[in-house]
C-alpha cells in the first residue's frame, strides 16, 4: 500500500517536471484567426471555421494542427479556455466565458475588458513552458491553408485531443 502511493507520488512529479504547461491560445482579430500550439506542432483556424465544444473539461476548440511528422493536417481539440474549475464543468460554468470569447471575436478587447488591461495568472501546475515552435508565422499560414472543411470535419467525426 506504501509503495504504491509511492510510486503515485513518483508518476506525478515527474509529469510536473517533464509536461510543459500548454501554451495560451491566442485571438488575432486582425487577421480573424485563432492559433496556438501544442508539444512543437502549431494549429491555427479562421474564427469563422474553428469548433467550440462545451463539455465537462471546460471549453474546447477545435483547431486544424499538425502531425506529429509535420507533414499533413488534422482537426485537434485542444482545452484552451480555463472556466476556473478542474473538471466537471456544467452549462453554467462555461456561458459566460464562452459570451466573452465570442464578444471579443466580433467587437475587439473594448467589449471584454473594461479596465487599462487584463493579464491571466497562469495555471502553477506545471515546471515549464511549452515554448513556441521555429518558423512559426509560416506554420501558421500552412495549417491555415491546409484547413479544408473543419467544421464539418468535427461535426461528424470525432476530433483528436483532449476529453471530447
Amino acid at each position: 500500500m506504501i509503495s504504491s502511493f509511492q510510486l503515485f507520488g513518483f508518476i506525478l512529479w515527474l509529469l510536473f517536471l517533464l509536461k510543459p504547461r500548454d501554451a495560451e491560445v491566442y485571438f488575432d482579430r486582425e487577421r480573424k484567426i485563432v492559433y496556438s500550439w501544442r508539444h512543437g506542432r502549431v494549429g491555427a483556424a479562421y474564427f469563422d471555421k474553428m469548433g467550440l465544444i462545451e463539455n465537462q473539461s471546460g471549453i474546447n476548440l477545435v483547431l486544424q494542427f499538425e502531425n506529429k511528422k509535420q507533414k499533413g493536417y488534422r482537426p485537434m481539440a485542444i482545452v484552451g479556455i480555463d472556466t476556473g474549475k478542474l473538471a466537471f464543468h456544467t452549462e453554467a460554468d462555461t456561458t459566460y466565458p464562452l459570451a466573452q470569447i465570442l464578444a471579443f471575436m466580433d467587437h475587439g478587447k473594448s467589449a471584454v475588458i473594461t479596465g487599462p488591461s487584463f493579464r491571466r495568472k497562469p495555471a502553477k501546475l506545471f515546471w515549464r513552458i511549452d515554448r513556441k515552435p521555429d518558423n512559426f508565422e509560416q506554420r501558421v499560414n500552412a495549417a491555415l491553408e491546409a484547413e479544408g472543411d473543419l467544421v464539418h470535419h468535427y461535426q461528424t467525426r470525432r476530433p483528436k485531443g483532449h476529453a471530447i
